[in-house]
């Protein structure tokens, strides 16, 4: 049985392939860390890596809140031909995750030492989760913002420049270069 190509079936695939790579890369970025830490510094660095993690893993919650709720109250705006209350809703989102990425950094800077000294760590660790601390903050700062964006690329019906995007990082990532 042949299905006739339509264009919803269309944009399910197109998104279906972006957010499989956007995943992929996810999981690679997350690994990578670990992964560097283990081959360039030892266990010790694993062990910093892994001591900063649970503060991640704080910023991806917020992070998915707003970037998994705004995009559909913001969809189900448009579709309501409420164009008004869509952009509040993204206007809304975008200052939350601005305001809680400024509040993570600002506890990071406040009682970011005092959160690795409660763990205990040896010296060499605690130094190497400081080291990692140091310049993972601003990427956990950024993380709201970033994937509320993804987000709203991906609602706004451009899975297409989401996903060059995420294959030009990840190249650029393999080649060494920043973006």
């Amino acid at each position: 049985m042949r299905r006739n190509k339509t264009f919803i079936s269309s944009k399910y695939y197109t998104m279906l392939a972006g957010g499989t790579l956007t995943s992929l890369l996810v999981t690679a970025v997350l690994m990578a860390d670990t992964f560097i830490a283990g081959l360039m510094l030892g266990e010790a660095g694993v062990a910093g890596v892994n001591l900063v993690m649970p503060i991640y893993s704080l910023a991806s919650f917020f992070a998915l809140m707003f970037s998994l709720g705004v995009p559909i109250l913001y969809n189900h705006n448009v579709g309501a031909f409420k164009k008004e209350e869509a952009d509040r809703t993204f206007g809304t989102g975008l200052l939350n995750t601005i305001v809680i990425g400024g509040i993570l950094l600002l506890l990071l800077l406040l009682f970011g030492d005092s959160y690795l000294r409660f763990y205990g760590a040896s010296p060499e660790i605690y130094e190497m989760a400081k080291g990692y601390l140091k310049w993972i903050r601003f990427v956990i700062m950024l993380t709201p913002v970033n994937s509320l964006l993804s987000g709203m690329v991906y609602a706004d019906g451009d899975e297409t420049v989401s996903a060059v995007a995420d294959l030009i990082w990840v190249i650029k990532l393999f080649e060494g270069q920043s973006v």
